[in-house]
């Protein structure tokens, strides 16, 4: 399988993301797209992905490739349940099987499929998303900020399946130990353009450093080359005339070249705002919602110059904590103390509604127009020039941004109110590895202290200072690295662990002449029960009115549930077997 694409072009109006743009790719390929935000990466996708036209060029490939696609941001807007929307996709698309996806889910623990999918928290989202796209049986998966909204637990599955994976993989994303442990070539979009590298993320930084390097060395030459002629041609006129004009051509090649550092620089600026002893401090407190405790008996104490990351699976109250520092809410007993010179700079998981037809200066202005830091004042204009915006983006509306354009203007947007404490939700979702190594040199330098939830594991690596996870209605401050840390959070009861042991030891064993025929049976009984089920639903909600009859019907439904997912273990196993070659 080899897929070429051939001389891309695409713009969006006068910005242009792909500038002739030509690459090839097989099966063996891994491929990890890395670039600054706004520069095509998301689009040179959704063009492979056919779901975006080029302005002009072309993709070759073998007629019966399968391609799959995960969204950066899934289009969950219709008011229909996961169950609907399951039987939805599995109509519009034969080759998906129903059974499948709902294996996927019941992997990814979400089970109640009578959720409505707009009602389903971003990591369900994605979870959903990643369920469609993962069944099936693909050539090459194109996935767009996979690891976002996910929780460790589901990055660290992710990761274990791409590595498996028998394909190609296109992906961008800002997990830097996803690009680390998966790719095999990385492709760098810079200004239209691509440049290869081959290896991993590892090997694209060493010779990226290179190559800086060698420009420089190049770029040194070219100027003082430049000097020189420049000093030749001011010598006037008749000097000119008696020299070869070949010289003259040259000089004015060297004009044209644009001798400036290539790599454009962002800069986070150290902010003056002055922070007392006394910061945050939790004494004894526990919080929840909705009769439900998420973390019982909490104290910590945050230093002034703390990095405090937080680590746990979603919904185990990471936010929530959040927003009882924010006195959005009150804790169920213990007491929450915020020093008297705190002040609070937000950057939430979730990018706020914004006028999108308003400027991007007007927007940082609504904060503030100038910014007081340890070197004077900066202006918001000077301020979003170190941020990438030049003077035409910053006369650009909000709604002309990429996603993480905006997630950058939000952060800029925080940083402009001076806080001296902040809290950060997921900061690394959307945001390119370029602004991110800037974050956590900022971070390093911060006069201030900063709470920051985060399942980027390299981000964590990075910049923590103290590490606490949550667990079993738990907050546990731990010396572990963060390696570490997500193994006790992920660690499996004893049946779990005995049958990972047993899969271990099936690599050995091939199908009995009974498994062979299960396995030829075992999709359509899977496809017999999940149809069952179904007719027990729409019964279910005939009867609404009959007590009796309903609490029939729930009972025989919880009979096949239970078959249904003991069906799927077997499939898995069986699965697990005809793979390894039994």
């Amino acid at each position: 399988m080899i897929v070429s694409v051939h001389n891309l072009h695409l713009s969006y109006g006068l910005k242009k993301v792909l500038d002739n743009v030509s690459f090839s790719f097989t099966e063996e390929s891994k491929i990890g797209i890395i670039g600054l935000n706004g520069q095509g990466k998301s689009s040179l996708l959704k063009v492979i992905a056919e779901i975006e036209v080029p302005d002009s060029g072309f993709i070759t490939k073998p007629q019966d490739i399968k391609i799959a696609y995960l969204p950066q941001i899934p289009n969950f807007s219709e008011h229909i349940t996961i169950d609907e929307y399951i039987k939805k996709v599995c109509r519009e698309n034969k080759a998906l099987k129903d059974f499948e996806i709902i294996g996927l889910l019941n992997k990814f623990s979400l089970k109640d499929h009578n959720l409505f999918i707009d009602e389903l928290s971003g990591g369900m989202q994605k979870c959903l998303s990643m369920a469609v796209s993962f069944s099936g049986k693909s050539d090459c998966l194109l996935l767009d900020e996979p690891t976002n909204h996910l929780d460790n637990e589901m990055i660290l599955w992710l990761e274990k399946y791409l590595i498996r994976y028998k394909g190609s993989i296109l992906m961008v994303t800002h997990d830097r130990y996803f690009l680390e442990r998966i790719t095999n070539v990385m492709y760098e979009l810079d200004r239209g353009k691509i440049t290869v590298y081959k290896g991993n993320y590892q090997d694209y930084l060493e010779q990226k450093a290179l190559n800086l390097e060698l420009e420089k060395n190049r770029l040194h030459k070219l100027r003082q080359l430049y000097k020189q002629e420049l000093e030749w041609m001011r010598k006037g006129v008749e000097a000119r005339r008696t020299k070869k004009k070949d010289r003259i051509e040259r000089f004015q090649a060297l004009a044209s070249m644009n001798l400036k550092e290539t790599d454009e620089k962002l800069d986070l600026i150290n902010m003056k705002s002055y922070l007392g002893k006394q910061t945050i401090e939790f004494k004894n407190v526990t919080y929840g919602y909705n009769n439900r405790i998420l973390a019982s008996e909490c104290s910590f104490y945050l230093n002034r110059f703390d990095r405090l990351c937080l680590v746990g699976d979603n919904g185990c109250g990471k936010s929530t904590l959040f927003n009882l520092i924010l006195n959005n809410l009150k804790p169920l007993s213990g007491e929450i103390i915020i020093g008297p010179t705190v002040k609070i700079g937000y950057f939430k998981q979730v990018i706020p509604k914004a006028d999108e037809n308003m400027l991007v200066i007007d927007y940082i202005k609504e904060v503030a127009s100038t910014l007081k830091t340890v070197n004077g004042y900066i202006t918001a204009s000077e301020l979003l020039e170190r941020f990438l915006f030049d003077s035409n983006a910053q006369y650009s509306k909000i709604n002309t941004l990429s996603g993480g354009e905006r997630r950058r203007l939000e952060l800029l947007r925080v940083l402009m109110s001076a806080p001296n404490v902040l809290l950060l939700d997921e900061p690394t979702n959307d945001l390119d590895i370029y602004t991110l190594e800037i974050l956590e040199n900022f971070l390093d330098e911060f006069a201030g202290a900063c709470i920051i939830i985060s399942h980027d594991r390299y981000f964590i690596d990075k910049v923590n200072t103290r590490i606490m996870y949550f667990k079993d209605q738990k907050i546990v401050e731990s010396i572990l690295d963060i390696h570490q840390v997500l193994e006790l959070i992920n660690q499996k009861n004893e049946v779990k662990e005995v049958k990972n042991t047993f899969k271990k030891e099936v690599k050995k064993i091939k199908l009995s002449y009974f498994e062979k025929q299960e396995w030829d049976n075992i999709e359509e009984e899977l496809e017999d029960l999940t149809n069952k089920i179904a007719q027990i639903d729409e019964n279910i909600a005939l009867n609404s009115s009959n007590y009796v009859k309903v609490m029939e019907l729930h009972d025989e439904k919880m009979k096949l549930d239970k078959l249904l997912e003991a069906k799927l273990e077997r499939y898995e196993y069986l699965e697990y077997i005809v793979k390894q070659g039994g």
